[in-house]
């Protein structure tokens, strides 16, 4: 359900805003987002589920501890409330999302925003679950959390609409979530988990924010590449990694691993929704994967 003006007038209120617009700039499946002005937006959660109420609580927590740090590009929070409907004044992060600007986007420029995107994640993956004020559950046990990403994986396999891939293939993509058992020696540290193209924001040679912190918790810090290693190319890829400064083969295998797990829930929400050019997509990206590791 849709928030009317006066009711977006009596949020702005609560800091002394006018609103000045009221347009509706996008709806989620658990947010929907309004602009007040020209530099700041409303974020309203309308799901009325308990885990989107928590994943909307922690990623206020998220940001209560990050924009402490002037250099991290996130949205600052100025104002919010959980009585009632939950919902956040911030300010509105300029630009538009990498995803709309990266095909036309100038060589020059794509290698000064990937350098800044790895300063910007090191800086992110510095922080521990001992800095923020988070349950428990949201460090990840991890070689559980990939016993069921395996579940998961194999269930999905055995669909009657999963696709038919050449058997090489299908078998490399399984052998490579086999790989490096030895899952529970880590540092857990702040992980974005949805680190997608679309969620950050860039305005000419300036990446501008991160945003949608939702399902950020505490794991590896490999886990949080492995989006990027479908959405950019092999050479944009090993550019970003010099820059963060990933050297082990140990660390880009797994980083390619947890890639294939994400090529395995691309190809469920395509399945799911009918997107076939999605499905075209992720079968030509597997040899982009297969020689990511090499």
């Amino acid at each position: 359900m849709e928030l009317s003006l006066r009711e977006i007038q009596a949020a702005a209120g609560a800091i002394g805003l006018k609103v000045e617009d009221g347009s509706l700039l996008g709806k989620g499946a658990a947010n929907m987002v309004y602009a007040l002005d020209s530099r700041h937006v409303l974020r309203v959660l309308y799901s009325e589920d308990s885990a989107d109420r928590e994943c909307f609580l922690k990623e206020m927590e998220v940001y209560r501890v990050l924009t402490e740090n002037p250099a991290l590009l996130l949205p600052r929070v100025l104002h919010w409330e959980v009585t009632g409907r939950p919902w956040a004044i911030m300010r509105r992060v300029k630009g538009l999302p990498l995803l709309n600007l990266w095909q036309t986007m100038k060589p020059n420029i794509r290698v000064e925003l990937l350098k800044q995107l790895a300063n910007q994640l090191r800086l992110i993956h510095g922080y521990n679950f001992d800095e923020f004020e988070l349950s428990e559950k949201y460090l990840l046990d991890w070689p559980l959390v990939m016993a069921e990403k395996r579940d998961f994986v194999i269930k999905l396999t055995t669909r009657p609409d999963f696709p038919q891939l050449e058997p090489t293939l299908m078998q490399w993509l399984l052998a490579c979530l086999d790989e490096e058992p030895q899952e529970a020696v880590y540092q857990p540290v702040l992980l974005h988990r949805d680190m997608h193209m679309e969620h950050i924001f860039a305005q000419g040679t300036n990446l501008t924010g991160i945003i949608d912190w939702g399902w950020s918790a505490f794991g590896p810090w490999e886990y949080d590449l492995r989006h990027l290693v479908l959405e950019l190319s092999l050479k944009d890829m090993e550019l970003f990694l010099n820059e963060y400064g990933v050297d082990e083969k140990f660390s880009i295998r797994k980083i390619q691993k947890y890639a294939v797990l994400a090529w395995f829930e691309g190809m469920e929400h395509a399945i799911e929704h009918n997107v076939p050019k999605l499905q075209e997509w992720l079968i030509r990206s597997c040899v982009k994967l297969m020689e990511f590791g090499e």
